[in-house]
Formats: C-alpha cells, sequence, structure tokens
C-alpha cells in the first residue's frame, strides 16, 4: 500500500514539475483544441469540453480518492 501511494505522489510531482514549465499557454491552447473537435466523431469530448483540460491538482485529489478507496476496501 505504500509503494503505490508513494510512487502516485512522486508521479504526479515529476508531472506537475513539468507542467508548470508550460503553464496556462498550454492549457488554453488544449482548451481551443478540445473545442474543434469534430462533434460526429468525438461527441463526448466536445460535450465536456468546457471542463478541459482538467487542473492537475484536480486529477491528482481524484487518483488519490480512488487509490485510498481501493486500498480500504483490501483492508482485512
Amino acid at each position: 500500500a505504500y509503494a503505490t501511494l508513494v510512487r502516485y505522489v512522486l508521479g504526479f510531482a515529476l508531472q506537475l514539475s513539468s507542467a508548470k514549465a508550460e503553464g496556462d499557454q498550454r492549457d488554453a491552447a488544449l482548451s481551443v483544441a478540445f473545442h474543434r473537435l469534430d462533434p460526429s466523431r468525438f461527441p463526448a469530448t466536445v460535450t465536456v469540453a468546457d471542463d478541459l483540460p482538467v487542473p492537475l491538482a484536480d486529477e491528482f485529489a481524484f487518483g488519490l480518492r480512488l487509490i485510498v478507496s481501493g486500498l480500504e476496501r483490501l483492508r482485512i
């Protein structure tokens, strides 16, 4: 359990450090790209395009909750 949490946190820290270099410009460009997708080919993505990309802090919190929830279920 400890190794899973450590790897998740360290992996996210690495991702976050590289994402800061790109910053808000990358997110803005991705948002534009999601809105320009063909709705007939990518209907689900276009539907949620206003919420994309998901902020890394939100992704981290969601993933951490999933890991902890799964580990709690395994606990005997």
